[in-house]
Formats: structure tokens, C-alpha cells, sequence
């Protein structure tokens, strides 16, 4: 007897509710063990491929054997689901995921602005506590490297190690090629270099206008003067600020936490989500849903938002709601009780906070999906059932027992329970049957 029930009925019509969005997908078995974590730059698609058959390899049927739900996380784009799956693959550790073989972390970039004269580097991992700027991950690093050879062309920033730069005596190729002013041997403006630093910050910040626009400029000279590998050069520099502007630029502390939660309602139904930032990227998801709630969304966010953080047992330094509450400085003094610093409570209504926000409510809006959506279609099989039976009432609590054996030996017997179309998990019961 297959120890593993056929979910794959229940699995197709789940999927078919999933969204043509950037997600990263969690496969978890019938004890709520995570089996593998995947990324799709279309969900749907992506995942429809799994429970249909998937592309003939072995170990996909056998992984779908086991799977008995599957939960997502929408994120903002596939470079955020990327970042996302390895961090998740490294917390959780799947079985069906294959080991990275090195610890490298995605790209940051590290700017440096308490130094005297700061320069641009890139690192792996933010360090803690660092008064330094931090802007990424960045998922791609051939990318990333390209916009920081185009910023060397706009600002001349020194490039060197604090080691190399203390111990120079005479400018170093980079001034020759004019992509620094030298700041270690030559005598440099201190204000002005200081300009050239918030020049790339802003650069790094997706605001690239004034740099397309320098680049514009001498293109069009370049042109003029029948210069035309020079103005296709630029041509392409002005491509890679554009390509970058549109992308998700995030900057960031080091340590940095936030949360962001959002609330989806239809009549008495509640389906709430936080998302974990930690550094700047996007962590984890928690869903959590309601039924019958006669409270007003403000009371459930408050009263699900203290459970929350009571239950984890920590909170992080903000928390970024949909709307202002009107006990605000209450549930601040709460959540902030036993901490160092006061926790920070807002309602962003524009930047990359406010995104974040519209992001959870993605997730709030899926997941609502998910569930009610799949208790309506339990009502719809219940009223049939209690028509093709001729029973009095709606069943609510159904038990279905199989009884098998090989041959007429082994006799093995199971049962498994359903409450309101939910698996009640631990009343399942599997017997080894020895007397016949």
C-alpha cells in the first residue's frame, strides 16, 4: 500500500488559483516539513508543470509523491525571489534541494562616509552595526559591476584599499586615465569630493537623470565630431544606467529590521500577512487568516500584531502598517518594552517602504484566495455529498478507512480525518492488522 495519499487532484485546483507573479514556492509534506523551496518568474506556470507530470525526470514524480500542500511567497520582482529562495534554502535546508557547494552571499555595495575621503566597495555580507551605507543584494554581479565601472566615468572616487591609499607616494594609473582625483598624493578639495560621494549615491539610488544626462552630452559631441565608437561607447553606458534606474535599488543598515504587514477583508473573512526585511532584503512570510470576525481591520491588525511579536518573542526596529491606528502610541509602548531602542511605528504612503506595504497586500489578497476560496469548494463537495447520500445534514467531520493487503498477508489498515474539509493531521491512524 502507498504510505503517501494521491494529492494530486487537490494540488491541480490549488495551483490553479496561483498568480502569473514573481514567487518564490514552498512544497511541504503531510507534517508541515518544508521538502523544496523553488523560485518561478511565473508561479502558475511554473508549478502547473510539477503536478502535471513535470518533464518526464524521475525525481520530480518522486518529490510530488510526498507533497501534500504547497505555500507562496509573492515577491517584488524575480531578482527578489532569487535573493529570497537562497536565503530560505540555506535557513531551512530542504531534502530535494540540492546543497550550495560554497557560502559566497549576494553582492552589496558599501559606501563608507565617516572615512575622510570614502570610496565605493563591494562586499559580501553587511557588517553589523557598521555606520556605512549599504545598498543591494544584488542577484546579478556582472550587472552590478558594469553600473560601478559607468559611475568611476561620472565621479573620480578613489578605488583603492585604506592600505594602498596611506602608503602611496605618487598617483596611481587610475589618475593617469582621469577615473580619480588622487586624493592620496595630490591635494583635493575635501568639499568637493564629498559632492562626487553624494553624486554616486545617487546614482545608486536609482536617480541616474543627471548622469544620462552628462552622458547625453557627450554623446551628442562625440557624434558631432564623427567620434562614433566613442559615441556608441557611451551610448551603451547611458543603456546600463537606464537598465539599472528601473530595476529595485535598496539601500540600507546594516542590522536593519522591518516588517511590513497589510490586511485583505471580504465581509467577515480576514486573511493578514507580514513580511520579514532583514538587511535591507526580503526574509520570510507569514499568513495568518480569520473567519467570522466581527471586529473592525484596525482591532484585528492590533490584536494579531501583539500575539505575533508575543509568540516570536522579539521586534524589530520597524513596523510598517497599512493605515495610521489610532493606538499607536499604546502599541508602541507595549512592543517596545524590554527593548534598548523604541520600536517605530508608520503608514508609508510613497517610496520603497509603501512598496513593501503593497507587496504584503499581495500576499494577504493570495493567500485569502487560498484559503476561503478552497472552504467554498468544500461546501460545494459537502452539498453534494449530503445529496448523494440522502443524509439530514452537511457532514463536517468525515473519516475514510482503507484496508489493504499483499496477497492476503501484511494486512495494514489507516484512516484519515477531515474536519470542515481540513486534514485534522493528528487523528490519523495507520494499524498493522496481525490477527485474521
Amino acid at each position: 500500500m502507498n504510505q503517501y495519499p494521491d494529492k494530486s487532484r487537490e494540488l491541480k485546483s490549488l495551483v490553479e488559483a496561483f498568480p502569473a507573479l514573481p514567487c518564490v514556492y514552498l512544497m511541504k509534506d503531510q507534517e508541515g516539513t518544508i521538502l523544496y523551496i523553488g523560485k518561478a518568474k511565473n508561479l502558475a506556470t511554473r508549478v502547473r508543470s510539477y503536478v502535471t507530470g513535470g518533464d518526464g525526470r524521475y525525481q520530480i514524480a518522486f518529490l510530488m509523491q510526498r507533497v501534500d500542500t504547497i505555500d507562496k511567497i509573492v515577491c517584488g520582482s524575480e531578482d527578489d525571489a532569487a535573493i529570497l529562495e537562497r536565503d530560505l534554502i540555506l535557513k531551512h535546508k530542504p531534502r530535494y534541494n540540492i546543497r550550495l557547494k560554497d557560502d559566497k552571499a549576494f553582492l552589496h555595495i558599501r559606501v563608507d562616509r565617516t572615512r575622510p575621503w570614502p570610496r565605493i566597495e563591494l562586499v559580501r555580507r553587511p557588517i553589523a552595526d557598521d555606520q556605512a551605507d549599504y545598498f543591494g543584494p544584488y542577484s546579478s554581479s556582472n550587472e552590478i559591476r558594469q553600473v560601478l565601472d559607468v559611475i568611476k566615468h561620472v565621479v573620480p572616487l578613489r578605488t583603492c584599499t585604506d592600505t594602498i591609499f596611506s602608503n602611496r607616494v605618487r598617483p596611481c594609473l587610475e589618475y593617469q586615465i582621469k577615473r580619480c582625483a588622487g586624493p592620496c598624493c595630490l591635494p583635493v578639495d575635501e568639499g568637493e569630493y564629498h559632492d562626487w560621494v553624494q553624486q554616486a549615491l545617487a546614482i545608486l539610488k536609482g536617480k541616474t537623470g543627471n548622469a544620462i544626462r552628462f552622458f547625453e552630452e557627450k554623446m551628442e559631441r562625440a557624434a558631432a565630431a564623427l567620434r562614433f565608437e566613442e559615441a556608441a561607447m557611451l551610448r551603451d553606458r547611458i543603456a546600463v544606467l537606464e537598465q539599472f534606474s528601473r530595476g529595485k535599488q535598496t539601500e540600507f543598515a546594516a542590522g536593519e529590521q522591518r516588517d511590513a504587514w497589510a490586511l485583505h477583508r471580504e465581509g467577515r473573512n480576514v486573511t493578514i500577512a507580514v513580511l520579514t526585511t532583514r538587511n535591507g532584503r526580503l526574509a520570510d512570510s507569514k499568513q495568518f487568516a480569520l473567519a467570522d470576525a466581527e471586529a473592525e481591520d484596525e482591532a484585528i491588525l492590533e490584536t494579531v500584531l501583539e500575539q505575533h511579536y508575543e509568540a516570536v518573542g522579539e521586534c524589530p526596529d520597524e513596523i510598517l502598517m497599512p493605515e495610521e491606528l489610532q493606538n499607536t502610541s499604546i502599541l508602541v509602548q507595549r512592543l517596545s518594552a524590554g527593548r534598548s531602542a523604541r520600536v517605530v511605528l508608520t503608514a508609508p504612503k510613497i517610496g520603497s517602504k509603501a512598496r513593501l506595504v503593497a507587496l504584503a497586500q499581495v500576499n494577504a489578497r493570495e493567500y485569502f484566495s487560498s484559503v476561503f476560496d478552497g472552504e467554498l469548494r468544500y461546501l460545494q463537495a459537502a452539498n453534494k455529498l449530503t445529496e448523494l447520500m440522502r443524509l439530514s445534514q452537511t457532514p463536517r467531520r468525515i473519516e475514510c478507512v482503507d484496508i489493504s493487503n499483499l496477497q492476503g498477508t501484511d494486512v495494514v489498515g489507516a484512516i484519515v480525518v477531515y474536519f470542515d474539509g481540513v486534514p485534522a493531521r493528528r487523528e490519523f491512524r495507520r494499524y498493522i492488522i496481525k490477527n485474521q
